[in-house]
């Protein structure tokens, strides 16, 4: 039964689960080599993600995807709002 019908219409509200992801942020004058990134025709880097192509800056985080092949960066504004780290 979907989730829509025992609400009858009502809005509700809702919360996102918890979810652990790797990221690495890119400090291009580190010269590491960097998941999924690459450099276009001009020399600017960015990652073809699954909803196209995104373009990534100095200090954005590059965040792996759940199923470990894909990526896609997160400023660091947005992923110092969104996540913490975690500690073994």
């Amino acid at each position: 039964m979907p989730l829509g019908f025992l609400h009858m219409g009502r809005e509700m509200k809702y919360k996102s689960k918890p979810v652990v992801i790797e990221a690495v942020q890119y400090l291009p004058l580190l010269r590491m080599v960097y998941p999924g990134v690459k450099k276009d025709e001009e020399g600017r880097s960015y990652i073809e993600t699954v909803s196209g192509v995104a373009f990534v800056h100095e200090g954005d985080w590059i965040i792996t995807e759940p199923d470990g092949k894909n990526y896609y960066p997160c400023s660091d504004k947005v992923f110092q709002q969104k996540y913490e780290a975690l500690h073994d």
